[in-house]
């Protein structure tokens, strides 16, 4: 059996003599699915338990074997596991009776997100300006600054710019697309309205992601699957999800390890701009110009202090 999952998505397998039952359930708002599996495999003596991940990204898992009657297993659970690309036949564990002439059943439970859960950042990694050349905005919400909504380790080192609906957003690093949220159309600034935004995704190299949100409907430019370079046009920004105004939400990080599966922690980083690069730390109130083809000065911060009346709230 293969089961096909959206991205950061969960399967519930129950395998017995004669019997299987599949449950799945994923991301609402993705609009593309990724192909990664786990499977029981029959074979003599009992059942592999297999990770199947034919895709082009690196994932992690977590896996549960729930509600045994008389069976062993030769690796213990729930167990976390990094699946590379290209893996389509990684054995997770060997599952057979207790008493071999005896029924035996058990129930196969398992999570996943795209990235790798052992990654480490790349300290020489900088991130040129999530925007098209040429144009000129104020950092808004960034660490060392006013954080109105972003409290939680997921956004703590993210930035959000505030922006006109419809600007060109480009990658701000090379990074390969998995995942795409391009089903929202409401803004809202009610929490209940997080995660709700119009989203891409991307993987770099190093297993650390880059997440751009609250784009306009219709405004995901790029595919699952699509490898983007830096300065590469993927979306248009917009106001979608849990927001009081246009702005795109920044924010670079890893997946994470809990007791029954994965969090996101944002990491820190830096942008680069000019020729020669110029390297510095996003922070609030900073004026940022995405200028690639000569040299420039240092980012400022903005007399205005204040927000602006399109605040970018996440």
């Amino acid at each position: 059996c293969r089961i096909w999952a959206e991205l950061d998505g969960e399967g519930v397998m129950w395998r017995g003599v004669g019997y299987l039952l599949l449950l799945l359930a994923g991301w609402a708002g993705a609009a593309e699915k990724y192909p990664i599996s786990v499977v029981s495999n029959k074979v003599p003596g009992g059942y592999e338990i297999v990770a199947r991940n034919p895709g082009a990204a690196v994932v992690s898992l977590w896996v549960d074997v729930l509600e045994g009657k008389n069976i062993q297993s030769d690796s213990p659970f729930p167990r976390h596991q990094v699946v590379q690309p290209r893996e389509e036949n990684l054995v997770l564990a060997m599952i057979t009776p207790l008493a071999a002439k005896e029924a035996y059943s058990f129930k196969l439970r398992w999570r996943w997100t795209p990235g790798d859960t052992e990654a480490q950042h790349d300290p020489q990694a900088t991130y040129r300006l999530p925007f098209a050349d040429g144009m000129r905005f104020i950092i808004g919400q960034a660490p060392g600054g006013p954080m109105i909504t972003h409290k939680g380790p997921e956004s703590a080192n993210a930035v959000d710019i505030p922006m006109p609906e419809g600007t060109p957003i480009v990658a701000a690093r090379d990074g390969l697309v998995v995942n795409t949220e391009t089903g929202y159309t409401l803004t809202s600034r009610h929490p209940d309205a997080a995660g709700k935004a119009n989203a891409i995704r991307l993987l770099h190299a190093d297993g650390t992601l880059a997440t751009y949100s609250h784009l306009k409907p219709g405004g995901v430019l790029v595919r699952l699957g699509d490898q983007v370079k830096a300065g590469e046009l993927i979306g248009r920004s917009g106001s979608t999800g849990y927001s009081s105004g246009p702005h795109l939400h920044f924010a670079v990080f890893k997946p994470v390890r809990t007791a029954e599966g994965f969090a996101q922690v944002s990491l820190p980083f830096r942008f680069t701009v000019g020729n020669p690069p110029l390297v510095f730390t996003p922070e609030y109130g900073l004026v940022v110009e995405a200028v690639y083809g000569r040299a420039v000065q240092q980012p400022v911060r903005s007399p205005r202090v204040a927000w602006p009346a399109a605040d970018g709230r996440k």
